[in-house]
């Protein structure tokens, strides 16, 4: 991957943001009262979860990926990818809470971050 360096600071970026919002979501449920239904609640507290998984992947992945690291360095992308679609739900189905910029911003990354890690790809 060319630029490395570059994709591992948007991994990291990527991976602190979405601890960020992860955590809220597990630790402070009642920010999806007013937008989903008890009935999706469990789902959307599964996601969160799972999203911090993800997000800790991804930080320790930034930290210890090297240059000839290629499967890292796909698992990562694949990282960035489900991130991608996670928080793309959420911004499209319109899950407005106080979280929602930060979902955005999250979108935003990680739409950036895949789109140039895979043009990195030599």
């Amino acid at each position: 991957m060319r630029n490395l360096s570059l994709n591992k600071l948007l991994w990291l970026v990527l991976g602190l943001m979405t601890l960020a919002a992860a955590v809220t979501g597990v630790l402070k449920q009642d920010i999806y009262s007013k937008v989903v239904n008890d009935i999706a609640m469990a789902g959307t507290i599964s996601q969160d979860l799972i999203a911090i998984l993800a997000g800790i992947m991804l930080l320790a992945l930034a930290a210890s990926v090297r240059e000839r690291d290629l499967v890292k360095q796909i698992i990562a992308l694949g990282l960035v990818g489900f991130l991608f679609y996670g928080y793309g739900l959420y911004v499209m189905e319109r899950t407005y809470n106080m979280l929602y910029l930060l979902y955005i911003a999250i979108f935003s990354v990680s739409f950036y971050a895949l789109v140039y890690g895979i043009a990195s790809i030599s």
